[in-house]
């Protein structure tokens, strides 16, 4: 009797030490004679280690804040430091005897946050973390920005009445609204909606009507406006100067590109519809 109670045992053990928490019986004889049946519960070396390599891989598996992967956290992230930026930017400009930096925060919150929104609802099959439009160039664009933020702290200093607020300020704001909408309008055509490999006709309706490359005008004029609204002189000559560069040579590439596929069609559309940027036909 005592013999088979000690093989179910050996054979219990052998079948739990698999588990995290692994019960063990342990046969004790009783005042009486009898075989008494003790529980006790111990970790298993060979199932705490396993439990442990398991847990770093899952830990090193775990994606990482701002590591350029398209997951909800970094969304998440991106998003609350967008609304933080824009938000304060909005106290600023309320609050603030000097608005223009309050708009300026907002106007670069807003052009973030609404192309990544408005791929995100129009052009899913192209949603990434690229579509708030951190990820290319991204030194160069800091850069930019942080030319614009010195140019407008030192002559702030030394000529503080030339950075009055008045209407030239809100007109430049203005344009950065006009780029954004623009900018909008054009992810939500089916021209952008279009997937890889699918021809679709022509598109020239809505804000094609009127601008050949609305996308490209959103970026000019809202980095113009954006200059504009902070009265930076030597950024915003900067600025023409590069985006005429820049920009000339990508829609003439996407010029011969669109022509190559719609032939006569494309040629007659561009006669008629001007790209509404200086010195680029």
């Amino acid at each position: 009797m005592d013999s088979d109670s000690s093989s179910t045992d050996t054979e219990e053990f052998e079948a739990q030490r698999r588990i995290d928490q692994r019960i063990t019986f342990r046969p004790r004889p009783s005042s009486n004679g009898s075989s008494r049946i003790q529980i006790s519960s111990r970790p298993s070396s060979i199932d705490s280690r396993a439990t442990g390599s398991l847990l770093r891989q899952q830990q090193q598996q775990q994606p990482v804040l701002f590591d350029g992967s398209h997951t909800p956290r970094n969304i998440a992230a991106i998003s609350f430091l967008l609304g933080l930026g824009g938000g304060i930017g909005v106290a600023a400009a309320w609050l603030s005897s000097t608005p223009q930096m309050g708009l300026f925060l907002l106007a670069v919150a807003l052009f973030h946050f609404a192309d990544y929104l408005a791929t995100s609802i129009y052009q899913v099959h192209k949603l990434n973390l690229e579509a708030y439009l951190f990820m290319n160039n991204q030194h160069c664009y800091e850069g930019y920005h942080a030319i614009a933020w010195l140019e407008f702290a030192i002559e702030y200093y030394h000529f503080p009445s030339l950075k009055r607020i008045g209407l030239l300020n809100y007109m430049g704001f203005g344009l950065v609204v006009i780029g954004l909408s623009c900018r909008v309008l054009a992810i939500m055509s089916p021209r952008y909606q279009n997937t890889k490999g699918a021809q679709r006709p022509l598109d020239t309706n809505g804000i094609y009507s009127m601008i050949r490359h609305p996308y490209l005008f959103g970026l000019y004029w809202w980095t113009i406006g954006i200059q504009i609204t902070l009265l930076n002189p030597i950024c915003l000559a900067i600025f023409v100067f590069m985006l005429h560069d820049t920009l000339s040579r990508r829609i003439q590439l996407e010029d011969e590109t669109l022509q190559r596929l719609y032939h006569d069609a494309w040629i007659s559309y561009r006669a008629a519809t001007p790209t509404w940027l200086p010195f680029i036909p």
